[in-house]
């Protein structure tokens, strides 16, 4: 098994993976994909925070998807990053892939991280590690340029 932050090589990998790990987006998926890491009107390099696991065959066996973002604190402004889309292939799960992709990420990563939406099993692993949960999110709101949501959506696919 390789773990790894994203390339540049690992495009159509990840759309791949999104595809299958989340089948209910459908075409969507991909759409998401683009929307979030490659839409000009979107400055950032994005795509090059997410870590990515892969078998021995060179196929994603699992995924942990970043966005950089800022909260405040105390009236101070701070990084952190906003995790999503934790996800291990069901068929690598029994090899502990979860548990490498968190190793990574403790190792790899300094800016606090954030998630929402944890499944049982995530969180498990996520306190193994020293991931503590903070409070619950009942509404989560992301006020988007409705402009930049549009044509995001509707950007050629990479």
């Amino acid at each position: 098994m390789k773990i790894n932050f994203y390339s540049e090589n690992d495009h159509q990998k990840l759309v791949g993976f999104n595809t299958i790990a989340f089948p209910e987006r459908g075409t969507l998926g991909e759409k998401l994909t683009s929307f979030r890491y490659f839409n000009p009107l979107h400055p950032g390099d994005f795509v090059k925070d997410n870590i990515l696991s892969f078998d021995d065959a060179g196929e994603v066996s699992g995924q942990a998807l970043y966005h950089p973002a800022n909260y405040y604190f105390e009236n101070e402004k701070r990084a952190m990053e906003w995790g999503f889309d934790l996800f291990v292939r069901p068929d690598m799960r029994s090899e502990s892939v979860g548990l490498h992709l968190m190793e990574y990420i403790k190792a790899q990563k300094s800016t606090p991280i954030f998630a929402s939406g944890v499944g049982e099993k995530a969180l498990k692993i996520e306190k193994f590690f020293g991931y503590h949960v903070i409070g619950y999110l009942k509404k989560y709101y992301k006020i988007v340029n409705p402009f930049f949501a549009i044509t995001g959506l509707l950007a050629p696919k990479n």
